[in-house]
C-alpha cells in the first residue's frame, strides 16, 4: 500500500493500467536535496515536502478547457521548480523511436508561454522512484497482464497528496508500441505526466484525442495557463531535486 503522502494517478494514452510499485529505495542512505526532508514512517525513508506549505491554486485556472488531476482540497496536480526541465529516459527497447521522442520534446517546449519543459536524457533501464522525489518522466515496457495491448499503455504519475507536487512519472507501454511509437504519443504522455487529464470527454480539441497527431491551440493554452508566468500554483521557484 502506498503511504498517505503519495497517490497514483492513473492516465491514458487511451490508458487503463495503473502500477502501484514505489521502489525500494531509502532516503535515509540517499539523503533528499533542500529544503526537502527524510521521515521514516515505517519500514524506509522517503523525501517530503512539509516545511515548504500548502500552495493556494485549486481547479482548474481560468483560460484552460483541459481538466487537471486533483489532489487533496481540489489542489490540481503540478510541477514545480520550472527553471529546471523534468528528465525524460526511456527503455532501451524504445532506442528506435529516439527521432520521435526527441521531435515531441521539442514541440513540447517550443510552447512560448510555458515555463514547463522536458529534457531528454535518453537511454535508462532504472524505473521511477518517488521514494527520493525523483523528477523524471520514464518510457517503460509491460510485458505482463497489467496493460493491455487495446490501451496501448498506462501513465502513472506519483504526486503528494496534501500539495499536488508532482514527484515523478512513468509511462508503462504495451510491447505492441514497438511497431509505432509516434511522436503524438510522446506528447500525450508529456502532458498527462504534467497533471492534465487525458479522459477524451475532458479534451475534445486535444492531442488526447484519437487521430491528433500535434499539441492543438487548447494544449498550448492549458499549458500556458497552469505553467505561464506566473505559474497557476506561484510554486515556479520552489526548490525540487
Amino acid at each position: 500500500m502506498l503511504p498517505p503522502r503519495l497517490r497514483v494517478a492513473c492516465l491514458a494514452l487511451g490508458l487503463c493500467a495503473c502500477a502501484t510499485d514505489v521502489g525500494n529505495s531509502d532516503c535515509r542512505s540517499l539523503g533528499c536535496p533542500e529544503p526537502w526532508i527524510c521521515v521514516a514512517p515505517g519500514a524506509r525513508g522517503r523525501c517530503r515536502s512539509a516545511s515548504l506549505g500548502i500552495p493556494s491554486c485549486r481547479g482548474t485556472p481560468a483560460g484552460s478547457f483541459i481538466g487537471l488531476e486533483e489532489a487533496a482540497e481540489g489542489i490540481p496536480l503540478h510541477h514545480v521548480s520550472l527553471s529546471r526541465c523534468v528528465s525524460l529516459t526511456y527503455e532501451p527497447a524504445l532506442a528506435p523511436f529516439a527521432e520521435a521522442i526527441e521531435a515531441a520534446v521539442a514541440t513540447f517546449n517550443a510552447v512560448p508561454c510555458s515555463r514547463l519543459c522536458y529534457a531528454v536524457e535518453g537511454v535508462s533501464e532504472e524505473r521511477t522512484n518517488p521514494d527520493i522525489a525523483e523528477r523524471r518522466l520514464h518510457l517503460a515496457l509491460e510485458v505482463d497482464d497489467t496493460v493491455s495491448a487495446r490501451d496501448r499503455g498506462a501513465v502513472v504519475v506519483f504526486f503528494e497528496f496534501a500539495t499536488g507536487r508532482i514527484l515523478t512519472c512513468e509511462v508503462d507501454l504495451d510491447t505492441s508500441v514497438l511497431g509505432s511509437f509516434t511522436e503524438a504519443d510522446a506528447l500525450r504522455a508529456m502532458m498527462s505526466c504534467a497533471g492534465f487529464r487525458s479522459l477524451e470527454v475532458f479534451t475534445p480539441f486535444s492531442v488526447f484525442r484519437p487521430g491528433e497527431t500535434m499539441l492543438t491551440a487548447d494544449d498550448e493554452r492549458a499549458l500556458c495557463a497552469m505553467y505561464g508566468t506566473p505559474g497557476y500554483c506561484a510554486e515556479d521557484d520552489v526548490l525540487f531535486p
